[in-house]
């Protein structure tokens, strides 16, 4: 069973990866696999999104900090903003590589959702500068409530506020993947 994790910069998903696999829940993927400094283009994260893929197959089981579709969000962020982007290609070429079997779709994603204000709040000062542009996170965080919404059914999608408090985030997705795992293990 393959997790995405995804939400807005400062949603709380390093923080959610971090203490799910400090109490042994699941297996986890960092967002990145890449060497940022030597980066090209987006190419490099198509990369990334396939090494995440291969590391979470070799793990049997896994929640990858952000999946594809963060690629995909940003790239139909930025040319939403912006009115130029490379979204078809991205797409395209994430598609292929989903049906060549180098880029797997999750199973299930944890979606955690912020406001905007809180977003741009809560950023690390080493977040790429697209990512403080207001219209790039409502953008990107409009189309993961779209996709997931429209593609994942409520037992295989769980969006919670990333404004509770760590705690709480932690336990409702403990509770969502532990009921993936039965789920999984009586069908």
């Amino acid at each position: 069973m393959i997790i995405g994790l995804e939400g807005a910069p400062g949603a709380g998903k390093t923080t959610l990866v971090e203490a799910l696999t400090q109490q042994g829940v699941i297996a986890t993927v960092p967002e990145i696999m890449i060497d940022l400094e030597a980066t090209t283009g987006e190419g490099d994260f198509i990369v990334n999104d396939e090494l995440k893929s291969a590391a979470a197959l070799a793990s049997n089981g896994a929640i990858v900090d952000r999946s594809f579709m963060s690629t995909l969000a940003f790239n139909f962020a930025y040319e939403a903003t912006f009115g130029r982007g490379n979204y078809d290609l991205v797409r395209g070429e994430i598609v292929r590589r989903i049906m060549k079997g180098s880029i797997v779709v999750p199973d299930a994603y944890i979606y955690l959702d912020i406001p905007i204000e809180v977003s741009l709040d809560r950023q690390s000062p080493t977040n790429d500068t697209l990512w403080r542009n207001p219209n790039i996170v409502d953008w990107s965080s409009r189309y993961f409530k779209h996709i997931l919404g429209s593609a994942y059914p409520e037992q295989r999608l769980l969006n919670v506020d990333g404004r509770l408090p760590e705690r709480q985030v932690l336990e409702a997705s403990t509770e969502f993947i532990l009921a993936l795992r039965e789920d999984g293990q009586n069908g």
